[in-house]
């Protein structure tokens, strides 16, 4: 019984970003004056994505590059360069560690903060992979210095705490996935995915700051001699194409990316309006804007695709998947569901999502919070039953 009422009372708890904490030596910990003291917020791979509240533990060891030398169990620490995340993740896998972290270019510039905003992608493969995570140059550079000079450093790794913004990482296909209207809905505007974006869009344009959507659109490559290049691919380049929809739902996916890129704010709108491919301005953009949009699809679309075919992350082309936060979300794909996840991620909690956290919807059952206290009563009653 009891361990039903814990699998039951795992899944309402709230799931919570990734944190690396120094445990020892005490000096290198103090070293580290932030909230907590000790601590690093950094950005996780999204190949071999962690579950929520996983905790990795254990002594850190200098990897160099790590793109060869596979070293020793525990986690494992390298540098930025030479090699993909992806690489340095398998070398270090193979050395039976647990996890590695990897400290950005010795010369970036980059705030640990922008860092840890970093969407680290790398191409999915059936190679044996660990959670890997990037932290910024500032950050590491005490943890560098120690472990280079065979300092015992000991440090966790966590996914589970709460942010003043989270992060929404979606993967969807290429549209269609299932045949649609031309005449009525946009060609994007797949049964699956675009009905999801727009019933997340009233609540995504109330949250506003506190939650940053970053789409990626399931880019793949095809043989250069598959007699469908012309079809499904940009320019009828093999590198960039789709093996759900066409060349011209491509191009929607960049336009996608030039608005969010040029006008964020535009960008709900955009997807929530269920329209043809004609009404731009009935979904706010004006001709100026218009312009400019389709100067940046010209200008930048392929590297808006080449960006989406290498943030691969797990599932089929036809597949949608998210994450927050940096961990995976395997819960439903409705946006409700999406929506309180989501709202349990961000501290303080917005106005916005008071009322879907602490208000049952029609048909629901109980609130998180009472919920939880019977989870408690259960377990409590049901240790009483064993005497």
């Amino acid at each position: 019984m009891q361990s039903i009422v814990g699998l039951f009372c795992f899944a309402i708890l709230p799931r919570l970003s990734a944190r690396l904490c120094i445990l020892s030596p005490e000096s290198l910990r103090l070293a580290y004056g932030r909230d907590p003291p000790g601590c690093i917020e950094g950005a996780t791979a999204t190949f071999a994505a962690p579950g929520p509240e996983d905790r990795l533990r254990g002594p850190l060891s200098w990897r160099g590059l790590g793109c060869t030398d596979q070293g020793l169990p525990g986690i494992h620490l390298a540098r930025r360069g030479r090699c993909s995340f992806a690489q340095k993740s398998s070398v270090s896998a193979a050395a039976g560690a647990s996890a590695l972290l990897v400290a950005d270019f010795e010369a970036s510039e980059e705030t640990d903060a922008q860092v840890a905003d970093t969407l680290v992608a790398g191409v999915q493969s059936q190679l044996s992979l660990v959670p890997t995570f990037l932290i910024g140059q500032q950050g590491a550079f005490a943890l560098v210095n120690a472990t280079q000079a065979g300092e015992p450093v000991e440090v966790e790794l966590f996914w589970g705490y709460p942010r003043p913004k989270a992060i929404l990482d979606v993967w969807l296909p290429v549209p269609p996935v299932q045949p649609v209207d031309p005449a009525t809905v946009a060609p994007w505007a797949s049964a699956t995915s675009s009905s999801l974006l727009r019933e997340l869009a009233p609540m995504a344009r109330e949250l506003g700051d506190a939650v940053l959507i970053r789409p990626h659109w399931r880019v793949v490559p095809l043989e250069a001699t598959n007699p469908a290049l012309a079809r499904r691919c940009a320019r009828a380049l093999p590198q960039l194409c789709t093996a759900t929809g066409t060349s011209e739902d491509l191009e929607e996916v960049v336009r996608h990316h030039c608005i969010l890129k040029g006008y964020p704010k535009l960008w709900w709108p955009y997807v929530e309006l269920p329209c043809g491919v004609n009404c731009a301005a009935e979904r706010g953009l004006n001709a100026v804007q218009q312009a400019a949009i389709e100067r940046c699809v010209s200008a930048e679309g392929l590297s808006f695709l080449e960006d989406d075919r290498e943030a691969a992350s797990w599932g089929s082309v036809e597949s949608t998947a998210i994450r927050i936060n940096s961990w995976r979300y395997s819960g439903p794909m409705q946006a409700d569901a999406v929506l309180q996840t989501l709202c349990h991620h961000i501290q303080p909690t917005p106005a916005a999502c008071r009322v879907l956290l602490e208000e049952p919807s029609p048909g629901r059952g109980l609130p998180a919070w009472k919920l939880f206290g019977l989870c408690i009563l259960v377990a409590l009653l049901g240790r009483g039953f064993r005497g």
